[in-house]
């Protein structure tokens, strides 16, 4: 009797504590994996050109600045497949005898496999130099499919769509100089070049301290963020502090401020998964011990009516030389994450499916 009834009550301890750890889990949310792990080392070599981004299954990576009587720049192209990489050509014809130099800001690649670049170039006025924007669809060959010019609009991050189109955010200097904030900052386009339409007023961040730099450097890559999503595009402002965000096909727009994620820290990479699923990496603007590091997930808190950053556990192989969890979002691939663990010079890319 004695042993039945102990047998008895450890059954249902069990069943307790089983019913219990599966509301857990349903509260918590299984910890997702890499379910891919590879090494690109040629890819995240220093190469003077940019940290490279996932763009629609290619790690696009681009020089800053060429003169403008230098023959072409390579944009640097590799399939995430682990194929051959490209060394694409590309040279500003238009304008070359009045710009003295060039710069790129971004590069996507549509999914017809034709890459959009994202820049502008100096042209002289004068006494002074006036900065004139320009969005340039090439193959991957260098041809030049066709160039958008966009006057004082300076095109300052890209991405493709998978509809075809592109998006691209950006600024315009001499109204921000002349603080009039009379303008939108996120254009979209056909990739033949016609604009769709235009989104998020500059007059929507009036707390932004004038002008607005959002030229990207390294040391300030917090500044700003522009994602494709499967539906929708979104924009990361972190002067700011604001996620803008555009519904497909409807047009749709919601605007949320957020919560930072401390003083020290700083946004080094966006991607969007679906209709408000925002992710981001977080590093740290002075290397600490105790500062937060890793992939967070952007929740819109209703009650505060503001969103702010939550961290989100993942599980992988060690990574060596890696014990602060620091990684670095470069896009999306597939409905993945994809990561790039440790020193960008190792080469370690995961791919995360949250």
């Amino acid at each position: 009797m004695t042993s039945r009834i102990c047998k008895g009550l450890l059954a249902g301890v069990l069943a307790y504590l089983a019913f219990h750890s599966m509301v857990a889990g349903w509260a918590q949310g299984p910890t997702p994996a890499a379910w891919k792990e590879a090494i690109f080392p040629a890819v995240f070599t220093p190469s003077g050109r940019s940290f490279p981004r996932m763009s629609n299954g290619y790690f696009v990576a681009l020089p800053r600045t060429l003169a403008i009587n230098r023959a072409s720049a390579t944009i640097a192209v590799t399939p995430s497949s682990g194929g051959q990489g490209l060394l694409v050509p590309f040279s500003l014809n238009a304008a070359s005898s009045v710009a003295s130099k060039v710069r790129l800001e971004d590069a996507a690649v549509a999914p017809s496999g034709s890459l959009v670049l994202a820049g502008s170039y100096g042209r002289p006025d004068g006494p002074v130099t006036v900065t004139q924007g320009f969005l340039t669809v090439i193959d991957l060959n260098g041809a030049v499919k066709s160039t958008i010019p966009t006057g004082d609009f300076t095109p300052e991050r890209v991405c493709a769509s998978s509809d075809g189109t592109f998006w691209t955010l950006g600024q315009e200097e001499v109204k921000e100089g002349r603080q009039n904030l009379k303008y939108n900052m996120l254009q979209h386009y056909s990739i033949a070049g016609t604009m769709i339409g235009s989104y998020l007023p500059r007059s929507s961040l009036h707390a932004v301290r004038l002008p607005m730099n959002l030229h990207f450097h390294e040391a300030t890559a917090s500044v700003a963020f522009l994602a494709c999503g499967p539906q929708s595009v979104g924009a990361y402002i972190g002067t700011a502090a604001t996620w803008f965000e555009v519904a497909l096909p409807s047009g749709n727009t919601v605007q949320w401020p957020i919560t930072r994620p401390s003083a020290d820290q700083l946004i080094t990479g966006i991607a969007l998964l679906g209709t408000h699923a925002v992710y981001a990496t977080v590093g740290s603007l002075t290397p600490s011990a105790h500062a937060e590091h890793g992939l967070y997930q952007l929740f819109y808190d209703t009650p505060a009516a503001r969103a702010k950053w939550q961290p989100v556990s993942y599980s992988t192989a060690a990574v060596p030389g890696n014990p602060s969890n620091d990684v670095r979002l470069s896009g999306t691939d597939n409905g993945s994450l994809v990561v790039v663990a440790g020193r960008p010079a190792a080469g370690k890319v995961l791919w995360i499916k949250p």
